[in-house]
């Protein structure tokens, strides 16, 4: 396994023991969590006697076992098809009778996938990673295997190594792998990445093709570029969906009263306090109120060291109120639409929770947590003397890209005002999203995107450089006829 820590949940190193008689060494020290899926696994870096290792345990005991067979006969038809694997240490019961265990060594000097798509430095990294992974993936099919869940996560590079993790989705198809699955399973792999690096989908099929004798042609290169779209779609509908339940990334609480979603990296007992009562903590000596209105109360205030925005959505009277009965919270939209655009590799106020206050069955007022971003409204900047033209014309570029991205994916913001786009030291990002809406007709979206285009040309009314230079660029990038 390898070194990346899938989850920053709190840990206190912790001991399990193995039953007598397996192995002289009994005691398995757990030092790190580096995934934890509720419910199935936990997965640890660990120290097994001298030997550094990593632990895969299984709990609760009544579903322990069907998830535990699942991942050991994985991992043993990966080895028997000749699949590069960490291979068995041991695997069995724990000493208490909890749950069960697969111990696997860790290797060293390796990163995961994902690890390695973070850390290049250029496209050209980018690529030749893709293809590795296009080439382990022919070598699935070629041997009859067939990874279900694939991301970049279940792979492990040291060099041009490539080992397979998480044995409990892999399968043989009784008939083998069709070129339709082969595409399926190559178009689930690029749609892990951003839609920009769909252009890396030739190369990595003209790979693919040759490691498996295939013919590549422009036919079957239009098939995987459908597919990607297709599992992209899937993937992004099981990541929105997520992120509503308890799940590896996400805390959920509930009461009669309140519905609370955090992320489980930002949980912690300060938290939990403040999403208890976050009104509490809104009238505390250290916030700073940014807006007081009726719709919306904004502020921010520190919670266990973090610096974070917190948007209250008021109810402003009781036909407001009824309204926003019978609807979605904002809040929750909010919440969606940051992960959407988290999911797409579009910059926004990283989201930390949401919570909804209940009135019988009815939600009320509901909030929407983000970390705060520093930096200066759009407009602000290119306004401002004080930076130069270069850096001015460098982050009109950034903001007029950023709109074509969200044409490409016809996404509409809802309230484009220059305002809404911060210019930060990573460059435009969007916020206040809980009027943004994807949409999957283009007679919609068109409808939509053109209000958003002429929104924020009107941030530019005043001045007449700028709204020249903007909608030049929005002709060029084909978002403004």
């Amino acid at each position: 396994m390898g070194n990346a820590v899938l989850t920053d949940v709190p840990f206190t190193p912790f001991s399990f023991f193995l039953p007598p008689g397996f192995h002289a060494d009994l005691e398995v020290r757990c030092l790190q969590l580096l995934r934890n899926l509720p419910g199935k696994r936990q997965v640890y870096r660990a120290q097994w006697g001298s030997q550094p290792v990593v632990a895969k345990v299984f709990s609760p005991p009544l579903k322990a076992l069907k998830y535990w067979r699942r991942e050991k006969r994985g991992i043993v038809i990966l080895l028997q098809k000749g699949i590069l694997t960490p291979e068995i240490l041991h695997s069995g019961p724990l000493a208490d009778g909890t749950g069960l265990v697969i111990i696997l060594p860790f290797i060293t000097g390796a990163q995961t996938a994902l690890e390695k798509w973070q850390l290049a430095a250029s496209d050209r990294e980018k690529g030749e990673l893709v293809s590795l992974l296009a080439e382990t993936l022919a070598l699935h099919h070629q041997a009859g295997l067939v990874q279900r869940d694939i991301h970049l996560g279940n792979f492990l590079v040291r060099d041009k190594q490539v080992f397979t993790l998480d044995g409990s989705d892999v399968v043989m198809p009784r008939h083998g792998v069709s070129l339709s699955q082969s595409l399926d399973n190559l178009g689930f792999l690029f749609a892990q990445f951003f839609p920009e690096y769909d252009r890396f989908a030739d190369a990595g099929l003209q790979l693919y093709c040759r490691s498996r004798n295939l013919t590549y042609d422009n036919n079957l290169l239009r098939n995987l570029q459908t597919r990607i779209k297709v599992q992209r779609r899937k993937r992004r509908r099981r990541q929105l969906r997520k992120i509503f339940r308890e799940c590896s990334a996400v805390v959920r609480r509930q009461t009669d009263s309140r519905t609370i979603l955090c992320g489980r990296n930002y949980f912690s007992e300060s938290m939990a306090a403040f999403l208890a009562d976050p009104d509490r903590c809104l009238e505390g000596e250290k916030v700073e109120l940014l807006k007081d209105g009726n719709s919306s109360t904004v502020a921010r205030l520190e919670v266990g060291g973090l610096d974070l925005v917190v948007k209250r959505y008021n109810i402003k009277n009781v036909y407001h109120g009824l309204k926003r009965a019978v609807s979605r919270t904002r809040a929750s939209k909010s919440w969606e639409n940051a992960h959407l655009l988290r999911f797409y590799g579009i910059e926004t106020a990283p989201p930390v929770a949401m919570v909804e206050s209940h009135r019988g069955t009815a939600p009320r007022i509901s909030y929407f947590i983000t970390e705060y971003v520093e930096g200066v409204p759009c407009v602000d900047f290119l306004r401002d003397d004080r930076f130069s033209r270069e850096k001015k014309e460098q982050v009109a570029e950034q903001v007029a890209a950023l709109l074509a991205r969200l044409h490409g994916l016809q996404i509409s913001h809802g309230d484009l005002k220059a305002s809404n786009i911060i210019i930060a030291a990573r460059g435009p990002v969007l916020v206040d999203l809980d009027a943004m809406q994807k949409y999957a007709a283009a007679g919609s979206f068109h409808r939509a995107g053109a209000r958003d285009v002429r929104r924020f040309l009107q941030n530019w009314e005043g001045d007449r450089e700028l709204s020249r230079f903007f909608q030049q660029r929005l002709e060029q990038k084909r978002i403004l006829s």
